[in-house]
């Protein structure tokens, strides 16, 4: 009888350690088909987005941004992107349903259009901005309101599926400092609205009644120990509602280029519940390749930030003229693990058009970009560079899951570009 008991407790055991098993890591299969969804940098369905196994054949996502893909290959491959966007190669895939993310890339969506009206701004050294904040998936860029300006077209971005949206929509006015930073808080206002869909005559209006005044200001000093290896850098502020949705977020105006030391003054909004987000940009030569880290904080209190250079180009050693399939492309990581974006481009000026391979993998071989559909041509200068999402344990767990910073790392390491020419 004991030993009948032991047995059943090891069964019990090991049934347990199973299901754990197939919790912690992505299911894979050995099927023919993929079931996937592709979003944008902002969380949104990326509707109409080219989708391949390796580079044929080509389906289209739906309004949700899914999308099913015959595949005969295992592990597979899979190409996303459009006329407009970077191309990106996901590497080594092993689940039926991934979720994918153009990582840089605005998607497209329905828009709402309304005009806010707003007690007039009458000092050319003042702005505002207006922002929508929901807990649904929307998209509205942070345009600002200014001296003179009789009214604000908002524009706001909302998923094909939905015919309008609800939330709270932000007044928030401040004087500026003549570097664009801000000096204080003057007006602030908020209203519970509902958005329709299209262009329309929605109308908004804040009245004098519908703002308070004076708003107090909250001091946060911030400290950043930065790198060496880093010679361009800048920092920018945020305002993050818990409970919204992640882009429903309101930057202040701040031009903290190059400063280490200093404070940034944020408001005291009654009834809103808010956190601060400080976020500071670093790159070694200023093209589109920054290293991004940050931190939260509640209003008022004070924000360090500790922020290295960890990834570093090896070889092929840059500006290299002998480049062949057999060259490897090694970097040094200090903080090795997580998944590597190799990005390749011709040109360091075009935001547009880059191939980005998405991957665990490490070192690649210029072979291996040929071979995910990467066409070089001969006697033409091409760049490469590096970004890291850290935390991840291998590229099936990295699309597992819609991208969201924060719920497994909280920064992004980044390279310097490095150039190569085809022999």
């Amino acid at each position: 009888m004991k030993h009948t008991k032991s047995y059943k407790i090891l069964i019990l055991l090991l049934l347990t350690a199973i299901f754990h098993g197939c919790i912690d890591d992505p299911v894979k299969y050995n099927g023919s088909m993929i079931d996937g969804a592709v979003y944008d940098q902002f969380g949104m369905n990326y509707a109409n987005m080219k989708v391949s196994v390796g580079d044929y054949p080509i389906v289209a996502t739906d309004v949700y941004g899914k999308f099913s893909l015959e595949n005969n290959q295992f592990p597979y491959n899979i190409t996303v992107s459009d006329i407009y966007s970077s191309t990106n190669k996901y590497i080594g895939l092993t689940i039926p349903n991934p979720v994918l993310t153009t990582l840089e890339d605005h998607g497209n969506s329905n828009f709402c259009y309304v005009k806010v009206i707003f007690p007039e701004i009458t000092s050319e050294y003042d702005e505002a901005v207006i922002k929508f904040i929901s807990i649904d998936k929307n998209t509205q860029f942070d345009d600002k309101a200014s001296y003179m300006d009789p009214y604000f077209g908002m524009w706001v971005n909302i998923p094909y599926d939905k015919s309008s949206i609800s939330g709270k929509l932000i007044f928030l006015q401040y004087k500026m400092y003549s570097d664009h930073t801000v000096h204080s808080f003057k007006k602030f206002g908020i209203k519970d609205i509902t958005l329709n869909n299209g262009y329309s005559n929605q109308e908004i209006t804040f009245t004098e009644n519908d703002v308070s005044y004076n708003p107090p200001e909250l001091l946060s000093e911030f400290n950043i120990q930065l790198s060496p290896e880093f010679n361009e850098m800048n920092s920018s502020v945020s305002l993050i509602f818990p409970g919204m949705d992640n882009n429903s977020a309101i930057e202040l105006p701040s031009s903290y280029f190059g400063e280490l030391y200093g404070y940034v003054i944020t408001p005291e909004l009654p009834n809103v519940n808010y956190i601060v987000k400080f976020t500071n940009y670093a790159s070694v030569d200023n093209y589109q390749l920054f290293s991004v880290i940050w931190d939260y904080i509640n209003p008022g209190e004070n924000v360090a930030l500790n922020h290295n250079k960890s990834l570093t180009l090896l070889q092929p050693i840059n500006e290299v003229s002998n480049v062949n399939d057999n060259t490897k492309f090694i970097f040094s990581d200090t903080e090795p693990g997580g998944i590597y974006v190799y990005k390749i481009t011709p040109d360091l000026h075009f935001d547009y058009h880059h191939t980005n391979i998405i991957t665990d993998k490490y070192p690649l071989t210029l072979k291996d970009f040929k071979t995910w559909g990467y066409q070089f041509i001969p006697n033409t200068k091409y760049y490469w560079g590096v970004v890291k999402y850290p935390g991840y344990k291998n590229i099936d767990e990295f699309v597992s899951s819609q991208l969201k910073e924060d719920t497994v790392y909280k920064k992004i390491p980044a390279s310097e570009w490095y150039s190569f020419t085809i022999r």
